[in-house]
């Protein structure tokens, strides 16, 4: 079983990208405080990168900026690649399939009937 839930703070604005194929997509990170601080006294962050697909995306990049309070559901994900020095990496990523946004952008709520469609078609819930 492959499953994740992560709540935590969006680390960057969302900007959509459109493939090459022309779907919507945004590649971002998301930063969660551990439960314990540094030996300065500082919070510990994690932050783990993800990917959001289609309206989904479009229902991020609209409703949420940097800074903002989310919740992201899905499945890990592993790719490899070759970089430009010809070493082999290795990256995980959250793949998304549903997500919260609990901190909306200054005067940006969705009205119920756009909510209602966002729902209905991405999995995207609200609190």
């Amino acid at each position: 079983m492959n499953n994740v839930c992560i709540s935590g703070r969006l680390a960057v604005v969302p900007e959509i990208k459109i493939t090459k194929s022309g779907k919507e997509v945004i590649n971002a990170t998301i930063a969660v405080n551990r439960n314990r601080k540094d030996a300065n006294g500082e919070r510990i962050a994690d932050f783990f990168d993800f990917t959001v697909w289609g309206q989904t995306a479009e229902y991020l990049a609209k409703f949420a900026d940097r800074g903002a309070r989310i919740e992201i559901s899905g499945a890990l994900r592993q790719q490899k690649y070759t970089n430009g020095d010809g070493k082999t990496v290795y990256s995980v990523y959250v793949e998304v399939g549903s997500l919260e946004i609990i901190d909306y952008k200054e005067n940006k709520f969705p009205s119920p009937p756009e909510v209602h469609r966002v729902i209905s078609l991405n999995k995207v819930s609200m609190i």
